[in-house]
């Protein structure tokens, strides 16, 4: 997976870890206390614990996943290199945090997308796709991923912003090899009717080439006849003298 900020550096602030219960009974009822936020002048966002302060970037970030396999209607499978723009939603990056705080302390975001948020996007390019035959995929991709965004964010638009998002899907290996074929059987029908269409040229050329010909022997014998014929005038009166 590749990885890229495209914005500037805009973090939001917030505790590592949560306050301990202050009392059992508020511990059988909720054994975490979200802190409260307190914007400061360069638009961080802190909330002020007796605990580490951990910063979330804020900042949007261009993902590329690498190859994976998704099914669509009827059972093919197509290979899918997603990519897209993400960023943490500044107004809920604290309860982001509540929730997948195990995989980002263990790696920060970096963690989160090539775990969670991996899953999440792959799952609903698959899930639409599952509704869809393999034409459909193809002939209106532009459609199918206006789904898969929509279908995104209603599984991550709780704590992500994400756009851009394009699944870079290919047909299955049978299917582009049929198109390959199909193309390459084009291609030779194409050649072949233009030969057909040379030949048939050729072919009218000699034509013309041989009625000119015929033309031109039928002019000489006539001329020849004429010759002939004028020579005989001349000759029998001499003969009859």
């Amino acid at each position: 997976m590749t990885c890229a900020v495209t914005g500037p550096s805009i973090v939001a602030r917030i505790a590592s870890a949560l306050c301990r219960p202050q009392a059992k009974s508020r511990q059988r009822r909720d054994s975490r206390i979200v802190p409260t936020p307190i914007v400061t002048a360069n638009r961080d966002v802190t909330w002020r614990i007796d605990q580490e302060i951990q910063e979330i970037p804020l900042d949007q970030r261009h993902i590329e996943y690498p190859e994976s396999i998704i099914v669509a209607k009827g059972g093919f499978p197509c290979p899918i290199k997603p990519s897209f723009n993400y960023s943490v939603k500044e107004s809920t990056a604290s309860d982001m945090f509540t929730n997948l705080r195990s995989t980002y302390k263990k790696g920060g975001l970096e963690a989160i997308q090539d775990g969670w948020l991996n899953n999440a996007i792959i799952g609903a390019i698959n899930d639409v796709a599952n509704r869809h035959s393999i034409d459909y995929l193809f002939n209106n991709r532009e459609t199918y991923e206006a789904e898969i965004l929509s279908e995104v964010n209603k599984r991550i638009g709780k704590w992500f912003m994400v756009s851009q998002l394009k699944t870079n899907i290919q047909p299955p290996k049978a299917i582009r090899q049929s198109i390959e074929d199909k193309a390459t059987a084009d291609a030779d029908a194409i050649k072949a009717e233009a030969q057909a269409r040379v030949a048939q040229a050729d072919a009218q050329r000699k034509i013309q080439l041989a009625k000119g010909d015929s033309a031109s022997i039928v002019i000489r014998a006539q001329a020849d006849a004429k010759a002939i014929s004028l020579k005989q005038q001349e000759i029998t009166p001499t003969y009859v003298e």
